[in-house]
């Protein structure tokens, strides 16, 4: 997770640089999204099997990580390009919540956004228009799960 820090330095750095130099709002917000795509790019071969987004929206953009200790849940600020580590579920953890079926999706009242849960993490917000029917993200949760699961298993 260190890469992951550094990587958010480097960008708060050149956000600050930028800020200075002048470009516009259009020139700081391509350079700061070709950087965090790199990070996300370079984090994809070195450690994870799989990326799921779960939210997006004009501000954030949620996504389960599945790597080589487990799950994590990443939220994506769009206006400060910057990326939070939400949680992590370990392998054994991920073991038990699969064969518990510990998680579901609840569509809720809201037009565009539904809650999902996985285990200890409830009420977690999803796109509808990622997600038209609540079974398609349950079914997307199991099978990143069982990836996670195989994944250690090859280690």
């Amino acid at each position: 997770m260190e890469f992951i820090a550094v990587i958010s330095l480097i960008l708060t750095i050149i956000g600050v640089i930028i800020s200075f130099v002048g470009p516009t709002d259009n020139d700081k917000s391509a350079m700061l999204s070709r950087l965090k795509q790199l990070a996300i790019n370079n984090l994809k071969t070195k450690n994870t099997t799989e990326t799921l987004t779960v939210l997006k929206t004009e501000k954030q953009t949620v996504q389960l990580i599945s790597t080589k200790v487990g799950l994590e849940c990443y939220k994506d600020i769009i206006r400060d390009g910057e990326r939070e580590l939400q949680w992590r579920l370990v392998t054994e953890k991920i073991k038990q919540i699969a064969d518990k079926k510990s998680y579901s999706v609840i569509p809720g009242y809201k037009p565009n956004i539904g809650k999902f849960s996985i285990g200890p993490y409830n009420n977690r917000p999803y796109s509808k228009t990622l997600f038209q029917k609540p079974e398609d993200l349950h079914r997307k949760i199991g099978e990143i799960l069982n990836l996670c699961i195989n994944y250690s298993n090859k280690e």
